[in-house]
């Protein structure tokens, strides 16, 4: 036979405070025990807010964009491609009396041709720094030596002695006009060495940092990336972070398919987001993307991740029956309506939710006269119990 409430103590206990003795009567003649009816009383011990979902700690991972790497440092090299630029040949001047003179050291490694290499370098030498005087150059002597002043084996190391007579740094070191010539451009190669972040950020490439950190806990390289908590901690509670919250509870969102965090950090960051989806939703929040079966979906699959506040959408079963509530699907169904007994739901949402809470005596499972039947049931009458007492502070609810 169905079960049949008792309209008299249904009547009887919504306008009892608080709900929680009542007997209710079944035309097969069962009653449950007092101490089942003690079990269901669904009580809130801390009020949920919304400044609870604003923390300056991510719980879960920092996004951010790495530095580029390999980064070289940027240095002047040979090697770096030549680019238009400005030269000027020296400070020196044919019409000053006086001799300068330049001293430069070779090394070579390899045959005794190293000398004859040596030397032609020291004669290149020579003729640029003759080259570089300014002025009439007839009058400028250019003489230079070289000599071999160290040998180890293959490796030999020579000094170019440069002389110039007439030719002297001009008055107040006054400098030839520039002119445009081919220079080396700074540029980054392997052989200058590695500097870690003059390369900036790529934007391409997404790092994860450890969990539960602050903004300012982050390296230099971290806080460089543009860094966007996982979780959205600290954001504004409102409908663009609901939608975000939302899509980012599931495991296949694109965020977390180019986020290369390892999957248990990932999971219990998503974990936290249902939670706090659950709560957001709760408040009021609504978003144009987010549907009221996408909502009821976190319930029924992830029934245990909720915030420490308000009522608790666990069953008050055992765990045997708890699991058969599962098994029947009633888990999630019955841990909203539970919810809606919080403090922070406000008329809207307690709406919304309420006839479905008020059907769920209906569900064809509790019909059943097994054991977890039975608590199930007697839980789920007492919470109808107390729904119906909110109710009655909610007149738009009827």
């Amino acid at each position: 036979m169905p079960m049949v409430r008792s309209s008299f103590c249904f009547l009887f206990c919504a306008m009892a405070m608080p709900i929680v003795a009542c007997s209710v009567g079944y035309d097969d003649g069962r009653q449950p025990s007092q101490s089942v009816h003690e079990s269901a009383v669904l009580q809130e011990t801390v009020a949920c807010t919304s400044t609870m979902l604003q923390s300056a700690t991510c719980t879960g991972p920092w996004a951010y964009h790495p530095w580029t790497t390999p980064c070289y440092a940027l240095k002047s090299n040979p090697a770096c491609p030549q680019v238009p630029g400005q030269c000027h040949p020296s400070c020196l001047h044919a019409e000053a009396l006086g001799t300068t003179y330049n001293n430069l050291t070779y090394s070579c490694t390899g045959s005794s041709s190293c000398e004859t290499t040596m030397s032609n370098a020291c004669k290149a030498n020579a003729t640029a720094f003759l080259n570089s005087v300014a002025g009439d150059r007839s009058n400028v002597i250019e003489t230079h030596t070289f000599t071999i002043f160290d040998q180890e084996g293959s490796r030999y190391r020579g000094h170019c002695h440069i002389a110039l007579q007439n030719a002297k740094v001009g008055i107040d070191n006054a400098c030839l006009p520039t002119y445009t010539c081919q220079v080396s451009e700074p540029c980054r190669l392997p052989q200058n060495g590695l500097a870690p972040g003059e390369c900036g950020t790529d934007g391409s490439m997404w790092a994860a940092s450890a969990s539960g950190l602050t903004l300012s806990a982050l390296t230099s390289e971290q806080q460089a990336g543009s860094p966007e908590c996982s979780t959205l901690d600290g954001l504004t509670v409102d409908s663009p972070r609901f939608a975000i919250g939302m899509d980012r509870t599931s495991a296949a969102a694109p965020f977390w398919q180019t986020l290369p965090a390892p999957a248990s950090q990932e999971t219990a960051a998503q974990n936290w987001l249902v939670a706090a989806t659950k709560l957001i939703a709760e408040l009021g929040t609504t978003s144009s993307s987010v549907s009221a079966t996408a909502i009821q979906a976190l319930y029924d699959n992830a029934p245990a991740d909720e915030i420490a506040c308000g009522v608790s959408a666990t069953l008050p079963v055992s765990a045997t029956c708890a699991a058969w509530a599962t098994d029947h699907n009633l888990t999630g169904k019955v841990g909203v309506c539970q919810r809606m007994l919080s403090s922070h739901v406000g008329a809207t949402v307690f709406k919304d939710h309420y006839n479905a809470c008020l059907d769920l005596l209906a569900d064809p499972a509790l019909a059943g006269s097994d054991a977890c039947a039975i608590e199930v049931r007697n839980s789920v009458e007492a919470l109808e119990e107390l729904l119906f007492e909110k109710s009655l502070t909610f007149p738009s609810a009827h």
